[in-house]
């Protein structure tokens, strides 16, 4: 078996029945050094991705960090008659500017992605010893 340092995926958890080979393969590709780190990006409303989270950190003891990543999208839209890309660049730029300053443009469609960064490691020691202390306290102040 071959551990990577890192290993970067996108737009790879689709189906319920693959989170557990999913979450698998990429413990086996993480291998047990805690230094080595998993990126793995996807669009933020797609449910088994959150699923992948949690697989990730309940079942394989992974350190789990979510971020989530807006992408504002511009799209040039078909027009009458062809351009060479030189002036579709010129025409889009000067289009995408004016969209900043007056939120239209006629060669131009808008569109904000969501998308997750969700970036693992192994646990370390200290890491889970910190956690098992806070939900401790946690525990001992509900008691209370």
């Amino acid at each position: 078996t071959h551990n990577y340092d890192t290993v970067i995926a996108s737009d790879c958890a689709y189906l319920r029945e693959h989170i557990k080979p999913l979450a698998e393969t990429i413990s086996q590709l993480l291998g047990c050094a805690k230094e080595n780190q998993l990126h793995l990006f996807g669009p933020y409303n797609r449910a088994v991705l959150h699923e992948l989270i949690t697989e990730l950190r309940r079942e394989r003891g992974m350190l789990v960090t979510v971020q989530e990543i807006k992408l504002e999208r511009y799209r040039l839209k078909s027009g009458s008659h062809e351009v060479d890309l030189r002036e579709s660049r010129e025409i889009f730029t000067k289009q995408a500017d004016s969209l900043f300053e007056e939120n239209a443009c006629e060669y131009a469609s808008f569109n904000t992605a969501h998308f997750l960064h969700i970036a693992a490691t192994r646990r370390r020691k200290d890491q889970e010893d910190r956690e098992r202390e806070i939900a401790a306290k946690s525990a001992m102040s509900a008691i209370d």
